[in-house]
């Protein structure tokens, strides 16, 4: 095995980049070093890209924040310049910061068979015209799950008519103006739902235009428990009992509306009339046609969204487009919404790996047509590991799961002193296997890319569906069936 520049190379600099950092040099084999190849110019992932006005985290912070590096402050959901501040101290704080290399965004990584090792192509300072060259025992991928350059495509008819401003919440231009202005905000999920009440105190009026409504939970943004748990008991013990109160309640929510749908369905719609103005009415606007949690659930945080609602400077409008003029959108109704910026906040487009091209000796991995291992190998492709976080939890809680299982079978490695592990199911096993799919939310934008990401299949090729079974399973159950070292 020749010498290569460096043991683990960890791309992006996000939640899960960072937390693989930690982890690795706190609890990976003694001695391996590691880089942090980052695209951008900073630490931050999804919280320096985006820029909309009320960025904030759509779970709570205490579970998406680390693990080791508790979040302090008491309220529920964060804003994202915070969480981006937190994420710099907590690599600042671990010396994770002088290993990360920014404006190192990696095109392509080829395994080679002969050298034992990755072969990674990075375009360093946007130069793509001479790209730098790395070699690497290892790789982990924290690039997230959506494509960071480009938004999802979404066909309204009649948009490129349009002669005021549309804008994508991915790429929210910092110095637009929106004072005074007349806003439709196309969607209804997170996105949607956080942007709305923060820009009605200054715009004219904002609209929020949804084809079908989302479950919407009014959310106090500092609830008492947290503040009763820092009463009674220590920080630490507090910051460690109100994380496992989050996780346990969080859960506990998702297996009843699983088996008491309609009874979940009723309470959410107790809290949105109490909280909705007389003139907008639960039915259609907050009644969906699907059941809670077959979509992600959305927080308003302290209500903010009915408090907008009831204001008077927002509105919120259930049905189709027709089309676009120049000036106006024409629903299917026959109603006519005449605004001076189109906000579309429909969605992401999903893309595993940040789009990076992955060869095994040259030959392309295709991704789509193998199963994912653990939830965190690829099939057939040695030392590559990745985080498939949860959909029904923060995403921080599958980054630690996927972390745990590399560090297992990293030193499994070391043990049989050999220099590479894949995962190995034969063909006739992987024809009979029966599918269960790593996504199963049917929000539409999802709905259309989960054809392009890895298969699940059952034992240690099946999704990880919680987090307190997949934890126990990461740290202490089987990562050897079906592991070939070498």
């Amino acid at each position: 095995m020749e010498k290569v520049d460096f043991d683990l190379a960890i791309i992006g600099a996000g939640v899960a980049g960072i937390n693989a950092a930690y982890r690795f040099q706190s609890e990976g084999p003694k001695g391996m070093t590691y880089a942090v190849l980052e695209g951008r110019n900073a630490i931050g992932g999804t919280w320096d890209l985006f820029q909309y006005p009320g960025i904030r985290s759509d779970s709570d912070i205490f579970t998406f924040g680390f693990e080791w590096n508790p979040w302090q402050k008491q309220e529920t959901l964060a804003m994202g310049p915070e969480i981006k501040q937190y994420m710099e101290r907590s690599a600042k704080d671990n010396g994770i910061d002088k290993h990360i290399r920014f404006r190192h965004k990696v095109t392509a990584a080829n395994w080679s068979p002969k050298k034992k090792c990755w072969e990674l192509t990075v375009v360093v300072n946007g130069d793509a015209e001479n790209p730098v060259y790395y070699t690497t025992r290892f790789i982990y991928l924290g690039t997230g799950y959506y494509d960071y350059e480009e938004p999802l495509q979404t066909t309204i008819p009649g948009i490129e008519k349009f002669q005021g401003k549309v804008i994508h919440p991915q790429f929210w231009p910092s110095d637009y103006d929106y004072k005074r202005k007349e806003m439709v905000v196309i969607g209804s999920g997170a996105t949607a739902i956080t942007i709305v009440p923060t820009v009605s105190d200054k715009v004219k009026h904002v609209t929020m235009l949804q084809r079908s409504p989302t479950y919407v939970m009014p959310l106090p943004n500092r609830g008492l428990l947290v503040v009763f748990l820092f009463k009674l008991f220590p920080r630490r013990m507090a910051h460690w009992l109100n994380r496992w109160v989050w996780i346990i309640q969080v859960y506990a929510l998702i297996q009843l509306c699983g088996v008491a749908p309609s009874l979940v369905k009723r309470y959410v719609r107790y809290e949105n009339e109490k909280h909705l103005p007389p003139r907008v009415s639960w039915d259609p606007h907050f009644n969906p046609r699907y059941k809670p949690w077959e979509q992600r659930m959305c927080a308003s945080m302290d209500g903010d969204l009915f408090a907008a609602l009831r204001s008077g400077k927002a509105s919120v409008v259930t049905d189709t487009i027709d089309t676009v003029t120049e000036r106006s959108i024409k629903l299917s109704s026959g109603q006519e919404l005449h605004p001076d910026v189109i906000v579309t906040a429909t969605g992401l487009r999903l893309l595993f790996g940040g789009g990076i091209n992955f060869t095994n000796d040259g030959e392309e991995v295709t991704v789509a047509d193998r199963f994912l291992w653990r939830a965190g190998m690829l099939q057939d492709t040695p030392n590559l590991f990745f985080t498939v976080g949860f959909e029904n939890a923060s995403w921080t809680l599958g980054c630690d799961c996927a972390v745990y299982v590399m560090i297992r079978v990293i030193k499994q490695i070391e043990e049989a002193n050999g220099a590479f592990a894949y995962p190995y199911m034969d063909k006739e096993r992987a024809e009979a296997m029966s599918l269960h799919p790593h996504f199963t939310l049917q929000a539409t934008y999802l709905k259309g890319a989960y054809a392009k990401m890895p298969k699940g299949g059952t034992g240690v090729w099946a999704p990880r569906d919680n987090y307190m079974r997949g934890l126990l399973q990461a740290k202490y159950g089987d990562v050897k069936t079906d592991l070939i070292i070498k």
